[in-house]
């Protein structure tokens, strides 16, 4: 097989289990069996093991093969694409920071009682999807610059993992908390899209962690996006471990 085959053959593994896992009849039968908690660390181990495969693939195949679009070889282009990678860097780091306050983590540790939800922050008026957008803009741009067809389809998996999670994710969440979430939706975006003033000395912070995300890029390039990837991994892994902790927490 060619390299950019392996990578997605081995993207479909990771992609694939991840969206399986999540896909409403799947996800009923498992937390019917496991539980809320026993269903996330599931998710998480089965994402964490798949995505560092896939970061092996990436080290070994990203370099070889046919040639991917290699726009970074066009200054305009490059610097264009440049500031996309850095708006998504700021907006995936805005959704880290603002993640265990969001709808979606407080809704996790209040499944099965009646919530009331929030206004938005000023983040989530731009998109109720902050770190899923900025990943997608991040990777999207990576692999219009990646000099290698493989490289362009480890980035682009993110792309379309995005696109299909992101609605799976808002269906779930409405199925499960009705008004309660779908005046959430009403009132943001899944695209980013500014729909009223918003605070942005709140977005300072993130946009400081884009530019070290900017600063650092070398790092990330190591083994082809290898480290970016287990490092999305272990960040998963702390995720889920910290929500699950937090659940606990809010039990009576």
């Amino acid at each position: 097989m060619t390299p950019a085959i392996v990578l997605v053959c081995v993207w479909l593994l990771f992609g694939g289990s991840h969206l399986l896992l999540a896909w409403p009849p799947v996800r009923s039968w498992l937390v019917h069996r496991l539980g809320e908690r026993g269903h996330a660390l599931a998710y998480s181990a089965v994402a964490a093991i798949t995505l560092v495969l896939l970061a092996a693939a990436v080290a070994r195949y990203g370099s070889e093969g046919v040639r991917g679009p290699a726009l970074s070889a066009f200054a305009p282009a490059r610097w264009a694409l440049a500031a996309v990678a850095f708006i998504g860097a700021t907006l995936a780091a805005a959704g880290l920071i603002n993640y265990f306050r969001s709808p979606i983590a407080y809704l996790r540790r209040t499944s099965g009682r009646p919530v009331v939800l929030r206004p938005p922050s000023p983040v989530e008026r731009i998109t109720r999807h902050p770190f899923f957008v900025g990943l997608a803009l991040t990777m999207g741009a990576h692999a219009l610059l990646a000099s290698t067809l493989a490289g362009a389809a480890f980035f682009g998996g993110f792309v379309v993992l995005v696109l299909a999670g992101m609605p799976m994710q808002d269906r779930r969440l409405r199925a499960q908390h009705g008004e309660a979430y779908a005046g959430y939706i009403a009132s943001t975006s899944a695209l980013p899209v500014v729909r009223s003033p918003i605070a942005w000395r709140e977005l300072l912070v993130p946009a400081v962690a884009g530019l070290a995300f900017t600063a650092l890029h070398p790092l990330w390039r190591l083994g082809g996006g290898a480290l970016f990837a287990v490092l999305v991994a272990l960040g998963g892994v702390y995720t889920v471990a910290r929500q699950v902790r937090l659940g606990r927490a809010s039990q009576p």
